[in-house]
């Protein structure tokens, strides 16, 4: 038997219970105002949730990556001026250590957050 449920079902059915046996007059909105009706409760809890949600931010990094780039030349002066306009090497190792977090942009970000 499947017994998963949707949390707004679950919190629908809970509500409801909750509504038969007791006085919403009691029960009242972050607002002040109070619930009267299991939508208006659902939508408080739907509320609430959103508040306690997590939310999800870019963050911005860079690493490096250690490859090999394969150039027709004549010499490994043209290899090397033929490789700086090369393709990036499909076949990259990431170079150990080399993650790192772009702080000033970071808090760029943290500052347009504030802002807004």
């Amino acid at each position: 038997m499947n017994t998963e449920i949707s949390t707004k079902k679950l919190l629908e059915a809970l509500l409801h219970s909750y509504i038969e046996t007791h006085d919403l007059a009691q029960i009242y909105n972050g607002d002040g105002t109070l619930l009267t009706t299991l939508d208006q409760a659902t939508k408080f809890i739907d509320g609430l949730k959103g508040e306690t949600s997590p939310k999800f931010y870019k963050v911005p990094c860079s690493w490096e990556v250690y490859g090999t780039t394969v150039v027709e030349a004549e010499s490994w002066e043209e290899a090397i001026s033929k490789s700086e306009d090369a393709p990036l090497p499909s076949d990259g190792s990431y170079i150990e250590g080399s993650f790192r977090i772009d702080e000033e942009l970071v808090e760029y970000e943290k500052e347009k957050e504030l802002k807004s």
